[in-house]
């Protein structure tokens, strides 16, 4: 028996306001597995049930996936998605002593977490070391 989904907070903003529409829609649809969400959509459980997590606003395809495989309005949801896509990026804007937003990528790069190091940075112009040519001479 699968475990059940982890509670939204009451108030919580556009992001848990979206999580909380999408698992209504999944309820309606008869509350199917993430298992069967993940056939019929053609993503996989984790993003799916990320999708309705509350964490971060999934990506547009991944919505409209969900919500076809629950038998939603597919026009209806892409209103949605974009209002929420909207609400969330002019909270950003207007709050920018805040730390990076949890739609944004937390990506590698030089500076980014002062203890590590990033082992992996392309540097496409620079020589290379035994050969002298750079990258993009070949």
């Amino acid at each position: 028996m699968p475990r059940g989904e982890r509670p939204l907070e009451a108030d919580g903003g556009p992001l848990l306001d979206f999580a909380a529409k999408l698992r209504k829609v999944r309820e309606e649809a008869g509350s199917p597995t993430y298992r069967d969400l993940a056939r019929r959509a053609h993503y996989s459980i984790a993003t799916l049930s990320g999708a309705a997590s509350g964490r971060q606003l999934p990506t547009l395809a991944v919505t409209l996936a969900y919500v076809r495989a629950c038998g939603g309005d597919e026009g209806e949801w892409e209103r949605i998605w974009r209002r929420t896509a909207a609400e969330c990026a002019s909270n950003a804007v207007s709050d920018p002593g805040q730390a990076r937003d949890s739609t944004s990528p937390p990506y590698c790069r030089p500076g980014a977490f002062p203890a590590i190091r990033c082992r992996h940075v392309l540097r496409p112009r620079e020589p290379h070391e035994q050969t002298g040519r750079t990258s993009e001479e070949k």
